[in-house]
């Protein structure tokens, strides 16, 4: 599992938008953004700004998500 702040190159951007799940295999789980965490996700789903996103997977997923969306946050 990790939690990381949501990319600046995703926010604002719904699930389905951002296309995670198809490009690195992470399944989203979660968005925490303050001290509430949203788990009732959907395709729907906007990506807020200074939320963070809560997606299980393994580490070279990870990697592969970092090397697609964080760009200079």
């Amino acid at each position: 599992m990790f939690i990381i702040p949501i990319p600046k190159s995703l926010e604002g951007k719904s699930l389905a938008e951002s296309d995670i799940g198809a490009k690195t295999g992470l399944s989203v789980i979660a968005i925490k953004e303050n001290s509430e965490v949203m788990t009732l996700l959907s395709a729907k789903t906007i990506l807020p700004h200074g939320a963070e996103i809560v997606m299980l997977g393994n580490i070279e997923m990870k990697h592969k998500f970092n090397k697609i969306y964080v760009k200079d946050n």
